[in-house]
């Protein structure tokens, strides 16, 4: 699986999990939750260039986890 297609999947993850999500003007994806906890970070941004923020990367690196 290439890196954009892991991105895209990701993102549907998220969702999934139950993130919501809003695109903001400057191009950066920002996701919350109502749940709260270690498992469900706060303040998760994927940026208008496509990097992950902190809170991101700790939740990709769990979704590669869940990939064949």
């Amino acid at each position: 699986m290439n890196k954009s297609t892991k991105r895209v999947a990701f993102v549907y993850w998220l969702v999934k999990i139950g993130y919501n999500a809003k695109r903001c003007v400057n191009g950066d994806t920002v996701f919350w939750t109502t749940g709260r906890g270690k498992g469900f970070p706060q303040g998760v941004a994927v940026l208008a260039d496509g990097r992950l923020n902190k809170p991101a990367k700790a939740l990709f690196k769990e979704f590669e986890g869940y990939l064949v």
